[in-house]
């Protein structure tokens, strides 16, 4: 009736091409509107699990602020056990690991790194002496919170290596490196630089008891659906001693809460997030899970990848 209402007032005015027109384009606004309806039912539908990542339980405080309100299909919740944020409801495992064994998703970053490694194979001898100096400033994010606990010999897994950046680092320094990584177009990458992988979901990664030196998570603990499993797995696999290295992006940061709220970052959706941490939070889960907890430290970054690409300072590792 709408659009029959548009095409009688349009044509009194003797303007009938104007007015197919329109038409044609309320047509398929129409269309475009009742797909979304569709498929935002259906994104309903897979993002109703409620309950914290860790403690799994319900019982928490809404955060209300200018971060948390720009979420359009949920809410975000502090449990009252660990202090986790957690979107509310939030993805439930299908999706989490549907983003990140995604073929479009990793063959971009394939391509990305492919093409790296040709530029870096044919720099010439200064721009790589440059780039090792400008590496060794502060400013400069260089994974070393990942570097510093590794001696030459131990036996490290880089869980989420992705397209092994750290495990490249920690190899370089005399460490025996296996990665976990569920996307096969990465893993198919690792394989090809050398290093062992276990081509799956961390949690149900069939690894050998106290047998690892360090394991570290480089922005990963945040995708995981179930914080409490894959804590336990750590402690597992971890000999006695051992170190759980992770760093995650801070939801208290000045940055997170201004330029990117609420996104997570390049190539990421809001569903692909299962937990926000804090200092204090992740402190308390550690804690519970038995681990004593070392250090904490912000880590900074250049200025442009602070202001506009990776969201730092904010991001940690304990």
């Amino acid at each position: 009736m709408a659009i029959e209402f548009m095409k009688k007032n349009v044509a009194v005015i003797g303007r009938v091409k104007v007015d197919n027109q329109l038409n044609e384009q309320a047509v398929e606004l129409m269309r475009e509107i009742d797909y979304i309806d569709r498929d935002t039912l259906e994104l309903r539908k897979e993002i109703q699990y409620k309950g914290c990542p860790f403690c799994n339980i319900t019982e928490g405080e809404f955060v209300e602020d200018y971060q948390t309100k720009q979420a359009l299909f949920y809410k975000f919740k502090k449990c009252n056990r660990c202090s986790l944020v957690y979107p509310y409801p939030r993805p439930n495992k299908d999706i989490i690991e549907n983003c990140f064994t995604s073929g479009l998703f990793s063959k971009e970053s394939e391509v990305k790194f492919k093409k790296l490694d040709e530029k870096r194979d044919g720099d010439a001898l200064m721009k790589r002496m440059v780039k090792v100096i400008w590496g060794l400033f502060a400013f400069n994010y260089s994974y070393n919170e990942f570097i510093k606990y590794a001696k030459k010999g131990d036996r490290i897994l880089d869980v989420g290596s992705g397209h092994g950046v750290v495990a490249q680092r920690l190899r370089q320094k005399g460490c025996i490196v296996e990665t976990v990584e569920i996307n096969p177009y990465r893993a198919k990458y690792l394989r090809e630089k050398g290093f062992k992988v276990y081509e799956s979901v961390f949690a149900q990664t069939d690894l050998p008891e106290s047998s690892y030196d360090i394991i570290i998570f480089s922005q990963v603990l945040m995708h995981l659906f179930s914080l409490k499993e894959t804590i336990q797995k750590v402690r597992y696999a971890l000999r006695s001693g051992g170190f759980l290295i992770s760093s995650q992006m801070n939801f208290n940061s000045i940055i997170q809460k201004t330029i990117r709220s609420p996104f997570p970052g390049k190539r990421l959706t809001a569903f692909s997030i299962c937990s926000w941490f804090t200092p204090e939070s992740l402190t308390k889960i550690l804690k519970l899970s038995g681990f004593e907890v070392k250090h904490i430290l912000f880590r900074p970054s250049s200025i442009l990848n602070c202001l506009f690409v990776e969201g730092y300072p904010g991001g940690y590792p304990v």
